[in-house]
């Protein structure tokens, strides 16, 4: 725990977990807005950048909810994630979903939603000694993608991250490439945690068939 001694002679401390009632009223104000019904599992004093944040977990009847709250009630960061059924995915993202995971069992799908509105779906599927978890914008594009195999050779060139998508290429079209018949389109992704692999910094780009063989 970190202690910061006030001009007002108060000492507060960072990393540790606080009720409700022990924050300010704006900050408590935001909480129960944007968690609505869902209970709170914890809040958790803290300082990101030199500025006063509160982190909140909340849960309820399949819904998951991450808060940071700044120390003036500001919503900094939301993300909601809800079980939902395949029959309930869009179709640009089941086709995703389907290409993926071919015949393998999917054993859940969650929907995503964070700040500003931004959509996405993850599925965790299994079979054939293998475990895959995607993760797909709602406009299909896949944007995460691990595959645990039992087979694996732990090759050590083999790099896996955890990572969100920061920005993408404009796909283009067969018009666009004519007469070529193969096309990339380039993701940059920010790099939240390194699974396996050496690699350094906080972005990576990654190249993906956007055509190829003259087909979408």
């Amino acid at each position: 725990m970190i202690l910061l001694a006030t001009g007002l002679g108060v000492a507060i401390g960072f990393g540790k977990k606080v009720s409700l009632t022990e924050i300010p009223a704006v900050v408590r104000d935001t909480i129960v807005r944007e968690i609505g019904q869902a209970l709170i599992d914890k809040i958790d004093l803290d300082k990101d950048d030199d500025e006063i944040v509160y982190e909140v977990d909340a849960e309820g009847d399949g819904i998951d909810i991450e808060l940071k709250v700044a120390g003036d009630g500001t919503l900094q960061k939301k993300k909601v994630e809800e079980e939902i059924s395949l029959s309930k995915l869009p179709q640009v993202v089941h086709d995703t979903v389907t290409r993926e995971i071919r015949n393998l069992w999917i054993e859940e799908v969650r929907c995503k939603t964070r700040l500003g509105g931004r959509i996405s779906y993850e599925i965790e599927a299994s079979g054939e000694g293998k475990e895959i978890d995607l993760e797909v914008a709602a406009d299909g594009w896949l944007l995460y993608k691990k595959i645990d195999d039992s087979d694996d050779d732990d090759n050590d060139d083999t790099l896996r991250i955890e990572a969100e998508l920061l920005a993408k290429s404009t796909p283009p079209t067969l018009f666009d490439i004519a007469p070529y018949r193969d096309a990339l389109v380039f993701y940059e992704y920010h790099v939240q945690r390194r699974i396996k692999g050496k690699f350094k910094g906080d972005r990576i780009r990654v190249t993906h068939w956007a055509i190829y063989d003259n087909q979408l």
